[in-house]
This record gives C-alpha cells, structure tokens and sequence, in this order.
C-alpha cells in the first residue's frame, strides 16, 4: 500500500518531532522531510493543513519544519505556515529562536563518544569530562523536552518527574548514587533552562571529540600530510 505524498510527510514529520523530543534528531530526518515538500503542490499543503486541524497536531508539524527549513529551502505557504505558527505553544517558538539546529543535531553525541572511546584508555580528566558531558547532554535533553509541555501545571509534574531516579540508573549506580545522579540532571535542567549551559556542554564535548582524536592518532600512529591539491 503506497501512502499519499501528504501522509509520507505527515508520517516523517512526527518522527522528526519525536526525535527532536527525545533528544536523538538526525540531520537526514530534515533531508528527507525536504526532499517530500520539493514535489507538494498547493493542494498537497491544503491537504495537509486539513489534517492537522482535525488531530490538532499543529506543534508536531511546525517544529520540524522550522527546523528543516533552518539548513534546506523549503517553500511553504504563508497561510499553512501562520496557522501552524499560532496554534505552537509559545515556549515552543521560543526554543526555535534561542537555539542552532546544530545544538538539535548533536544533542544525542554524547552516546556517539562514549561508544567511540570504549578502546581508549581514560585518565582521570578524561572520565571526568566525558561524566559531565553527559550530564550535560541529559540536562538539555530535559530542558528542551520541558518545553513542549503545555500548561503551567503539567509543566511542574513533568519537571517533578526528572525527581524519579529510573530503574536501570538505581540497578547499575545503586539507589543513593542513582538517586544522586537524578538530582543533579534536574537541578542541570532548571539551569539550563535560563542560563548557557548549553554553550559550556557544546566546549565540553568537542575538547572531549579532541583528546578521542589525539589518542587514537598516537595509538594509530597516524601521520598527517598536507599535500597541494594538483597531488590528490
């Protein structure tokens, strides 16, 4: 059964909105969902727009699409465009505005470098840094995942939630480390939430990317040559 072009994109974009959610997008997410609206024609988008008024679905379709147009030209019509803009949560729109796509992207690198240092032997300053990456990653996770709550009061419950330490952390850390270790992504979250460090966390994890790049160079014992490009 081959879905209609509209349900293709409807289907791509709550996938990117979940992504984007869980902290785990990926830059294809946004190719793809490109790729789809370069052969919509206005029928498709009034097609599309119907749908998403019936499911109020409005915030799953802005925010991916802001974010695909953010690195690829996607032409949308004003009036499907307004109408998704008004019925996205405020938050929401301000997430948009406050943040890169790239911040979106690498949101999920953290787990990416842990798998690629597993062959490298970590001094001290090393586990600490990659320990507060990760935190630091988990806070902005949270943060972002905030701000797609609507209401003040469903707003609380969620961040009270962030307060549970799940199973798997109190299995592995043990209940006090792992109650701990909650305590500290939510008070990272609330942070987060108002001051920068996103920026700190972005620093964190591309010293972290540097020394992984360092020790499997001398581990490799890779050389770099520079060559002039008439040699390639």
């Amino acid at each position: 059964m081959k879905p209609s072009r509209t349900m293709l994109l409807m289907h791509l974009l709550f996938h990117a909105a979940n992504n984007q959610y869980m902290g785990t997008l990926r830059a294809i997410q946004l190719y793809d969902i490109h790729i789809i609206t370069k052969s919509f024609k206005d029928k498709n988008w009034t097609q599309l727009q119907k749908i998403v008024e019936d499911m109020g679905c409005e915030k799953l379709v802005y925010i991916p699409l802001v974010l695909a147009a953010g690195c690829f030209e996607i032409s949308v019509p004003d009036s499907v465009m307004n109408k998704l803009h008004l019925k996205t949560p405020k938050g929401l729109k301000s997430l948009m505005n406050n943040y890169s796509l790239q911040q979106f992207i690498a949101s999920n690198e953290s787990q990416t470098l842990i798998y690629l240092s597993q062959n490298i032997k970590s001094s001290f300053y090393k586990k600490a840094l990659l320990l507060t990456s990760i935190l630091l990653s988990k806070s902005f996770i949270s943060s972002i995942q905030l701000e797609w709550c609507g209401s003040r009061k469903k707003r609380l419950r969620e961040a009270m939630n962030l307060l549970v330490p799940p199973a798997a952390r109190i299995d592995n850390l043990g209940y006090f480390i792992g109650s701990l270790v909650t305590f500290m992504i939510f008070f990272l979250t609330i942070i987060t939430k108002h001051l920068w460090l996103h920026r700190l966390r972005e620093k964190l994890l591309n010293r972290f990317k540097l020394l992984i790049f360092r020790h499997e160079a001398k581990y490799e014992n890779i050389k770099i040559n520079i060559v002039d490009d008439n040699e390639k």
